[in-house]
């Protein structure tokens, strides 16, 4: 199976604008994903630039409280240090951390099977760019969107 772990990006758009428009989508959408990854992975610091918005809160919790077994919080500790080296005006902190968690997780095989593969997904073009250079396999959020929508599920 494959661990996905979220950028900032997705996860405004599954707990924002997804939720918005239609909160029963939300659980179609967690739903598919609960079927493609065996767990998804959200680096600290998205979940703390995610979490800024306090109304997001408890909406999030609640998720995570619900799929716990899916989404959890990346158990891999990255420096400051090695998400700085990453740092540039249009990579910020949590896709430096994202894409540090998905290349160093098959490394730490206490919190995988050796089969499992790491995905990084997110929509930001740079973000992207960065972690395919360094070999790490990617997946834009856009991509899971048409995939739903050939389910029947428009997002």
């Amino acid at each position: 199976m494959a661990i996905a772990v979220f950028d900032n990006d997705v996860l405004v758009y599954i707990f924002d604008t997804v939720y918005y428009s239609d909160k029963k989508k939300v659980e179609k959408v967690v739903e598919y994903l609960v079927l493609r990854y065996s767990r998804i992975w959200i680096p600290r610091t998205v979940k703390r630039e995610f979490l800024r918005i306090k109304k997001r809160k408890k909406r999030y919790y609640r998720y995570l409280k619900r799929y716990n077994n899916l989404i959890e919080e990346c158990p891999i500790t990255i420096s400051t240090n090695d998400i700085n080296l990453l740092l540039t005006p249009e990579i910020h902190e949590g896709e430096a951390d994202g894409i540090l968690q998905t290349q160093k997780a098959p490394n730490y095989s206490s919190y995988s099977s050796r089969t499992d593969k790491f995905i990084f997904v997110s929509n930001d073009k740079k973000a992207v760019e960065a972690a395919g250079r360094m070999g790490i396999e990617v997946l834009r959020f856009t991509e899971i969107q048409n995939q739903l929508r050939e389910g029947g599920i428009i997002v």
